[in-house]
């Protein structure tokens, strides 16, 4: 399993220092995914789904208001089961079985579905300038950042670009540099020349926490942060993953004072700060600080932060998106030699996330990955298929789907929803839509690595490929 340090993982944003301290600590019960900003959420009854998409309040702006409709909601008005099993005809594929195994029909517990258009493209200067200016100290200035990650930058450097107070500044470049709360910052901005993903993340100059001088005899040199998940053995909450690390208590204390629905409401107020706009918030996870030697090896743990997840979503409702890299109909995973690491056939899907991480001393940094921008109002999407036009739809799709497909020879689709998902309608611009989601998940990866993946409209039962944007196809990772 992979560990988050503050080496690569951390490049991200640290805000609002001071509007954090202040806050208590109470019972920590959160119902995540339960907001929105900036709301394209509309008024509705929420019909009780069996398994819902993560779905949000109705705080969203009132002209966009919906009028109550069927009192049974999606599940009810489409016909959707609890669940599903059973096997696919295989006529035209040269596959022995395919099958639906899905013990949950994940479903939005809402009445509609809308469609909504996007523009998605670079973070040009005029929008660099406003996120640094919302992000730093006014008073201490912006910089540009003449040093690369890889660069050994000492402090006496770092000093003397604040010399230049008043110069002027290329809101053009990719990197910057100021102060938040009297602590220095760098901002990367994401560049097409080596990144197909359009974003920027911030995080604090040097370490993120001081070492003592007890740790430091035992050798410790650098500071990371971890996920939680990422260091506790699942079948051992006192056990690192890797026998040969300091062994991690699951219950010791966090040194961070906040509960996690303080954590989530504050990541929604730096959300709507920095201008992203139908957001929800999917997961609140504890931080371990991590101290660490000059090889990176760990010496120490201390539970100490937490880290929020964001997502885009359209009337509070998550939207659906899977990679592509395990898809074997497109990255041909199944068939490829062991020691093939060749991107051919690689397509680097569009996604639209942030993460904030924090400890108990204020912000640690921010990984953002968010192009859009909101081109138009919510539309009805009309009348969805139900259920069983949704499976006579699958039926249709799957011989041209799989036509000369040669890998696995069985297709389980365990992973079933109606959902959310974003279309390529013309160079920066998308259209996000309902679909019907029929997935394959392997038990090594999450529910957004699929292994085999077909997607409907769910307005009309064509097949909707995970392919969105070619120039994404091979494209920089």
């Amino acid at each position: 399993m992979k560990r988050i340090t503050n080496k690569r993982t951390l490049m991200c944003a640290a805000i609002f220092i001071s509007a954090f301290a202040t806050w208590g600590c109470g019972q920590k019960k959160v119902d995540y995914g339960v907001d929105v900003i900036n709301g394209d959420s509309v008024a509705e009854y929420s019909g009780s789904a069996v398994t819902t998409e993560n779905s949000g309040d109705d705080t969203g702006d009132a002209s966009q208001t919906a009028e109550t409709d069927s009192i049974g909601g999606l599940v009810h008005d489409l016909s959707i089961p609890e669940n599903a099993h059973m096997e696919l005809p295989t006529d035209g594929t040269g596959l022995k079985k395919i099958s639906i195994d899905a013990d949950t029909i994940k479903v939005p517990e809402k009445d509609k579905m809308y469609t909504k258009e996007y523009y998605m493209g670079d973070i040009g200067a005029d929008d660099r300038r406003q996120i640094l200016e919302a992000v730093f100290d006014e008073d201490e200035g912006i910089f540009n950042y003449p040093y690369d990650d890889k660069d050994d930058v000492s402090e006496e450097q770092i000093a003397v670009i604040f010399t230049d107070k008043g110069a002027d500044v290329d809101y053009s470049a990719d990197r910057f540099i100021g102060k938040i709360d009297g602590r220095e910052y760098k901002v990367l901005f994401t560049n097409p020349e080596w990144s197909t993903d359009v974003g920027f993340y911030i995080s604090t100059v040097g370490n993120a926490a001081e070492i003592t001088d007890e740790l430091s005899d035992k050798g410790a040199t650098m500071v990371g942060y971890t996920l939680a998940e990422y260091l506790i053995d699942e079948d051992d909450d006192t056990q690192t993953v890797e026998s040969d690390r300091p062994s991690v208590d699951v219950d010791m204390p966090n040194k961070c004072d906040l509960t996690e629905d303080q954590v989530a409401e504050q990541a929604r107020a730096y959300a709507a700060q920095i201008g992203l706009e139908d957001v929800v918030v999917t997961k609140v996870s504890e931080l371990y600080m991590e101290y660490m030697d000059d090889y990176a090896a760990p010496i120490a743990y201390e539970k100490d932060g937490f880290a929020v997840d964001m997502t885009a979503s359209v009337n509070a409702v998550s939207l659906y998106q899977p990679q592509a890299f395990g898809v074997d109909t497109i990255s041909h995973n199944s068939t490829r030699a062991a020691d093939d690491f060749s991107v051919s056939g690689y397509y680097y899907s569009e996604d639209s996330h942030c993460t904030l991480y924090f400890s108990a001393e204020g912000f640690l940094s921010i990984s953002c990955e968010w192009p859009m921008r909101s081109a138009g109002d919510l539309k009805d999407a009309g009348s969805l298929l139900t259920w069983d036009e949704a499976l006579e739809s699958l039926k249709s799709v799957i011989p041209e789907h799989f036509k000369d497909y040669v890998g696995y020879s069985d297709v389980t689709f365990n992973d079933v929803r109606l959902t959310y998902f974003r279309t390529y309608e013309e160079p920066g611009k998308y259209q996000v839509i309902p679909v019907y989601s029929f997935a394959e998940i392997d038990d090594i990866h999450d529910d957004t690595y699929p292994i085999q993946l077909i997607m409907l409209d769910a307005r009309d039962g064509s097949e909707v490929d995970i392919r969105q944007d070619e120039s994404r196809m091979n494209a920089k990772n």
